[in-house]
């Protein structure tokens, strides 16, 4: 499954962004999610992924602009989506 994910303005990765504006595009194949950001945006994405641990990440692997999120549950991976779409319940 592809979601296109359009948000305001695009800063660089070095300022301070929500996850909401650095994500382009998601990508799900079952448990793994590919996200796809910014130029330059995936290694922050991935730090504020693995650093947020309501979201159950197992791993993230991150490139220059993608980022491979691989979750524990279907819950889990949905929640990741919710999150880096700027969903507050997310958190929860």
């Amino acid at each position: 499954m592809t979601t296109p994910h359009t948000s305001g303005s695009r800063a660089s990765p070095g300022h301070a962004l929500s996850v909401d504006e650095l994500v382009i595009r998601t990508e799900q194949a079952r448990l793994t999610l590919v996200l796809h950001t910014s130029a330059g945006g995936a290694r922050y994405l991935a730090r504020r992924l693995d650093s947020a641990p309501h979201l159950e990440v197992m791993g993230c692997i991150a490139g220059y602009d993608v980022v491979l999120v691989v979750r524990r549950s279907w819950d889990g991976a949905r929640r990741v989506l919710r999150y880096v779409h700027g969903e507050a319940d997310a958190d929860r």
